[in-house]
């Protein structure tokens, strides 16, 4: 009767509504307290589905808010095989939903279905060419051993878009350098990083990256140029915590090699003033 209720209350055609959000929340929300566990009341996943059924086959129209309910109710209660029918289902009825993939993508992770994720994934990017996160994940998962091998130079691909969609949006920029820094590739990190500088001239984050970069290169006199840079330029005060630090960080490092010829080689000297065996980022 709660479950009947609560999904009487939501009609496609009250979606603008205001309190439609809340009143899908509730069904959810319903639905995965009656399929818990700890539930006194607990219901059979398989017996709402077949509610749902029903309905359908009694109005002839499917009920796209229902069975995405249904499928976020059975991803929280770890049933991905049921919610990935249940959301499929959905996105059958209302397609291009991202929040229906997302949920999905979610799902096939559960299952380490990557071929699905990213089949999913694709299809966001093409809903989404503004969402930095999405093609970041695509490429990282395109990375993996078998897909690597299955679709050689998608991942790459997939990385090259974050800048080619919008090459004067900053965030592409950011997010394919810090990657570039991920694969040990400073000086194309740099490139990025010159051209976040470039488009946000009254944000140091950019030449701080640059000079982070230089001194994992080894660039000693670009380094001290950068960080001379961020020392005698005018930034807003809402950057003082994070130039101080970079600041101090940075001089840090320089003065360390400053002590030492051969700063990455030797057990006692590091420029960032680590054990070689650290991990740490002095910069996080």
């Amino acid at each position: 009767k709660a479950i009947d209720a609560a999904n009487a209350a939501i009609t496609v055609d009250n979606r603008r509504d205001q309190g439609f959000e809340s009143r899908v929340g509730n069904l959810e929300e319903i639905l995965s307290r009656l399929m818990s566990d700890e539930s006194p009341f607990k219901e059979n996943i398989d017996d709402v589905i077949a509610m749902a059924d029903r309905q359908e086959q009694e109005s002839g129209l499917g009920n796209y808010i229902f069975r995405n309910a249904i499928g976020n109710a059975c991803y929280y209660n770890d049933e991905p095989e049921k919610a990935i029918v249940q959301l499929t289902q959905a996105l059958e009825l209302q397609p291009n939903d991202r929040k229906i993939m997302k949920r999905l993508v979610s799902c096939f992770d559960m299952q380490d279905d990557d071929r699905n994720a990213v089949e999913t994934l694709i299809n966001l990017t093409k809903l989404n060419r503004r969402d930095t996160e999405l093609y970041v994940s695509l490429g990282k998962r395109l990375q993996k051993g078998s897909l690597q091998k299955a679709l050689p130079g998608e991942a790459e691909r997939a990385y090259t878009s974050l800048v080619e969609m919008i090459p004067d949006d900053t965030e592409g920029h950011v997010a394919l350098a810090k990657i570039r820094q991920e694969q040990d590739r400073w000086d194309e990190a740099i490139k990025h990083w010159v051209r976040v500088s470039e488009i946000r001239k009254n944000e140091p984050q950019g030449l701080a990256e640059i000079c982070k970069a230089n001194i994992r290169l080894g660039n000693w006199k670009d380094a001290k140029a950068n960080l001379e840079e961020l020392k005698n330029s005018v930034w807003a005060k809402r950057f003082d915590n994070d130039l101080r630090n970079w600041i101090e960080e940075f001089s840090k490092a320089i003065k360390n090699q400053e002590k030492s010829e051969n700063p990455f080689g030797d057990d006692d000297h590091d420029p960032f003033g680590r054990s070689q065996s650290s991990d740490e980022d002095p910069f996080n």
